[in-house]
């Protein structure tokens, strides 16, 4: 509001998440995040270091396994040897972008296909929209709420049990 003034005192309000409770299955290895799904493995396939870096922290934060894949060729081949629970994938890659990701996998497997979650800043292409709707597979668009992302892993996590 002003300039500084050396000598004067200044305030700060900071809020802070309230962190999930953890209680630990020391048989299994494994930790249970109240109130969040529990572990589940999942891939993130994104061009963009910091997203993928980003969704990494937020998701094995949250428990979950995740891999991370820099492009559509190196995550479908580790889609090929090792199962996900979740994919989430860009729309726009170079290479092997996530349409291409979407109709290998439709064309594998119709449950694969439906474990992709589209990640796009493009929501104004009439030809993302047509895909997508098309598809009918869920979507984030950048940039989005973390909460967005574990409601998301929520909802799967119910409809695949």
């Amino acid at each position: 509001m002003g300039r500084e003034q050396p000598g004067r005192r200044a305030s700060f309000h900071i809020e802070l998440p309230i962190v999930a409770e953890t209680t630990r299955d020391a048989a299994r290895g494994t930790e249970t995040y109240a109130g969040l799904s529990p572990k589940m493995r999942i891939i993130v396939v994104d061009d963009e270091p910091v997203f993928r870096n980003t969704m990494f922290r937020a998701l094995t934060a949250d428990g979950h396994d995740v891999v991370l894949a820099s492009n559509g060729q190196d995550a479908w081949q580790l889609i090929q040897s090792t199962g996900f629970d979740i994919m989430f994938a860009d729309l726009s890659m170079p290479g092997l972008d996530g349409q291409s990701f979407y109709r290998l996998a439709s064309e594998v497997s119709p449950d694969l296909a439906k474990k992709l979650v589209f990640v796009t800043g493009d929501t104004t292409s009439t030809e993302a929209n047509e895909f997508l709707t098309m598809a009918g597979n869920p979507v984030l668009s950048k940039p989005f709420d973390l909460n967005e992302d574990r409601q998301l892993i929520g909802t799967i996590e119910q409809s695949t049990s």
